[in-house]
């Protein structure tokens, strides 16, 4: 039987790091838009989604560690940063006329990969172990934000009207 004490200390470690997660996640947004307003858009996404990758790549190598509150901190801080990135830049990335419509179906495939990565990644790492799983997501990301930087059409600057007419301000 697990002694009271030590759930309420669990508890509390918890709780301590839901709240550290949801301050680091009230000033990661507007840093990130900042960032993205700097550099760009798709430097930012790229840049955001690597540091995500690392983060994922060292918490899968050093989870065991009493470095893994930090790792988790350190992973809810780029997560949060790919995520206020891509706020901006996917709706800013549709024309008018089908911006919702667009944004609607980035979101809804989101939601679709939300509920089958878990049993994609249960795969993994059944048939290679966790590591392969931290790193599947790294890679992913890694890939996906260079997928964005080479593909995509640069949106700083430019007024939406330009964008949908693909042409330079």
């Amino acid at each position: 039987m697990t002694d009271p004490l030590v759930l309420l200390g669990l508890a509390q470690m918890i709780f301590l790091y839901c709240a550290i997660a949801m301050v680091i996640a009230a000033f990661s947004g507007p840093v990130t838009g900042l960032l993205a307003d700097k550099i760009g858009r798709r430097p930012a996404v790229l840049i955001t989604m690597v540091l995500f990758a690392i983060a994922v790549v060292l918490l899968g190598l050093f989870a065991t560690t009493p470095a893994l509150f930090f790792l988790i901190l350190l992973l809810s801080l780029t997560l949060t940063a790919c995520n206020a990135v891509l706020w901006i830049f996917v709706p800013e990335s549709f024309p008018t006329r089908v911006r919702a419509t667009g944004v609607g179906f980035a979101g809804s495939t989101g939601r679709v990969i939300s509920f089958v990565s878990p049993m994609i990644l249960g795969a993994i790492i059944g048939a290679a172990g966790d590591q392969a799983a931290f790193f599947t997501v790294a890679a992913v990301s890694a890939v996906g934000g260079l997928v964005v930087f080479l593909f995509s059409t640069e949106t700083k600057g430019k007024s939406l009207e330009k964008i949908a007419a693909g042409k330079e301000e």
